[in-house]
């Protein structure tokens, strides 16, 4: 959904912007009065699909009723609204907007019951504590289930703090480290940061958190100089990468071949990366001075 939210305001600032050149040049009468018709309504029809795409997924995603979602949704637009203007402090002006209204709509009651309700026991998870005496219902089983996997992961943590206890060997040694009431392992720790470090210990987690820091870098650099239909990619990438990080903190998202979408989007980053860097060696080599040839 962040990527079809990027690319779409691209689309729509490029719909408008080609409009408004074709207008300025009839205005001005110009010899070779430049009407692109055709490019124009590919644009257009482009924008109108991103957006119908955007919309389909944003349905899709309030379905699912998904917290982890959720949050991360919240997060990576968020994001998305700081560096969508070229100015900082204009971005941080509507997040901080955006965020009060949020606040003030939540204060009044007038969020939807099915999103307040959601949202009301989230600050459990918050609360990372050990939840062996806690008394189960059913209005708490979700939260005391992910937290009681996340005692185990910790528990592996403290047990392996260097080597972990395998990659992928967090559901087979689940059972000597959980806890009474939670035999199944379900696969996961419901937190990949726990679960990385569960499973490959602190360098692991190290060498995970480098990669995303990486990762992070590489899209604001791109996000930075690049203009157009470039830049609402480069956008919605970082909104990605924000909804992905966030998420995370909830569940482990890399499931039914999720890591290929990845790697795809990791792929349209180098991409933007690469265009980059030879703009800027064009660049330079521009500016520089006839007959140095360093």
């Amino acid at each position: 959904m962040p990527l079809a939210i990027g690319l779409g305001l691209a689309l729509w600032a490029e719909v408008r912007t080609r409009i408004h050149t074709e207008h300025t040049d009839i205005e001005n009468k110009s010899a070779f009065i430049r009407v692109h018709p055709r490019p124009r309504s590919i644009s257009a029809i482009l924008a109108i699909g991103v957006t119908l795409i955007g919309g389909i997924l944003a349905a899709a995603l309030y379905l699912s009723f998904s917290r982890g979602a959720w949050l991360g949704a919240v997060a990576a637009l968020l994001a998305m609204g700081l560096f969508l203007p070229r100015r900082r402090w204009i971005g941080a002006t509507l997040i901080g907007g955006l965020i009060a209204i949020g606040l003030v709509l939540s204060s009044a009651g007038l969020l939807p019951a099915s999103i307040a309700d959601r949202f009301a026991d989230v600050g459990a998870l918050v609360d990372f504590r050990d939840v062996r005496g806690v008394k189960i219902n059913d209005a708490n089983y979700a939260v005391i289930e992910r937290l009681a996997h996340w005692q185990a992961a910790a528990g592996m943590l403290e047990a392996h703090p260097w080597s972990g206890v395998g990659f992928s060997n967090y559901q087979p040694v689940y059972e000597q480290y959980r806890l009474l009431n939670w035999p199944m392992p379900l696969g996961h720790a419901h937190n990949i940061y726990l679960n990385v470090a569960a499973e490959t210990g602190l360098p692991g987690l190290a060498a995970y958190g480098i990669l995303w820091i990486a990762i992070f870098v590489q899209t604001l650099g791109a996000l930075r100089v690049q203009q157009g239909v470039r830049r609402g990619l480069a956008l919605g990438l970082l909104g990605v990468w924000v909804h992905l990080s966030a998420h995370h903190l909830f569940d482990n998202l890399y499931v039914n071949n999720v890591h290929l979408n990845i790697g795809a989007m990791i792929g349209v980053l180098s991409v933007l990366t690469l265009s980059r860097n030879v703009r800027n060696d064009s660049r330079r080599s521009s500016e520089r001075p006839e007959g140095d040839n360093r």
